[in-house]
């Protein structure tokens, strides 16, 4: 591996910037949510040459319903619906659905993984200090949180402030649609670490679709991927896929790794909405409030 050695001064490769991806890198870093983001970003404080190849496009964040719609909801994009008719979402842009996440940091199920001799407790204490994890204060939950919260306790549930990596210096006024903050910088996304990445040197190229892992004598060595049309290849020493949970199976598919994905699980979200009479004050942060019931899987 090529480290420690200076690299030319960081810049976006643009839609038209061909000429960059037939260098050959060390890593190539497929997806830009919170999994690709992290990588490219350690491995470019390293020394690394790093290109990241993300499908979507880094539109300016303005919290409109279309931007949502055109990121998140497109069938056959970003949309996927299941066999059972069960919406499966990922927001195709850079920074991945990280952008529409609620900022929620519920503890892991740490049993899970002692179950398997994993212990994850010092990554999960650094991320928590990286990411300013906290549960909000009383007075950064809106009337409709805390009325919610006080029936909810008053029926025996344990509902606390739920925790979230918040800037809370930033959160003032009402939220900005449906990201849930009125400064976007104030909630963590995956953009802020493709941006350390950059800074550090990596390259971004945005609207390429990886195809396929080139693989020679059983060892990864690029990605095939469509840019504005054409079909494109790039080589690299280490090769992360990282486009998510729906993204990744397809991709190890088409390089021949027939079995990925075949014990995809995810994890649903039934939303119940209702009624509060009383004088309507606005948007509320999201999911400020709540309980976590863990329940036994059935044998």
């Amino acid at each position: 591996m090529r480290r420690g050695r200076p690299f030319p001064s960081p810049r976006r490769l643009e839609a038209g910037d061909d000429a960059h991806v037939t260098q050959s890198f060390d890593a190539i870093v497929v997806g830009s949510g919170p999994g690709g983001a992290t990588v490219a970003r350690e491995l470019s404080r390293q020394g690394w040459k790093v290109l990241i190849l993300e499908r979507g496009n880094k539109a300016p964040v303005t919290g409109s319903m279309a931007q949502t719609l055109r990121e998140l909801w497109m069938p056959g994009r970003s949309l996927l619906v299941t066999d059972r008719f069960l919406a499966v979402l990922r927001a195709v842009t850079v920074g991945g659905s990280s952008i529409y996440f609620f900022g929620t940091a519920w503890e892991p199920a740490y049993e899970l993984f002692d179950k398997r001799g994993v212990d994850i407790h010092a990554e999960v204490d650094e991320a928590r200090r990286e990411l300013s994890v906290a549960a909000l204060p009383p007075e950064l939950m809106g009337p409709k949180a805390r009325r919610i919260m006080d029936s909810a306790i008053e029926l025996g549930y344990d509902w606390q402030p739920i925790p979230k990596y918040f800037d809370q210096d930033h959160l003032q006024g009402a939220p900005m649609g449906s990201y849930g903050v009125p400064t976007y910088p104030a909630k963590w996304n995956a953009r802020m670490f493709v941006e350390e990445a950059l800074s550090q040197g990596a390259a971004l190229l945005t609207g390429a679709t990886a195809r396929r892992v080139l693989v020679e004598d059983g060892v990864a060595a690029g990605v095939e991927f469509d840019h504005r049309g054409r079909t494109r290849r790039t080589l690299g020493s280490k090769i992360v896929v990282a486009a998510g949970g729906i993204g990744s199976p397809v991709l190890l598919r088409a390089s021949g790794l027939q079995e990925a994905g075949s014990s995809f699980f995810c994890d649903p979200v039934v939303l119940v909405t209702g009624w509060l009479p009383g004088p309507d004050r606005g948007q509320e942060l999201p999911m400020t409030a709540g309980c976590c019931c863990r329940m036994r899987a059935t044998p």
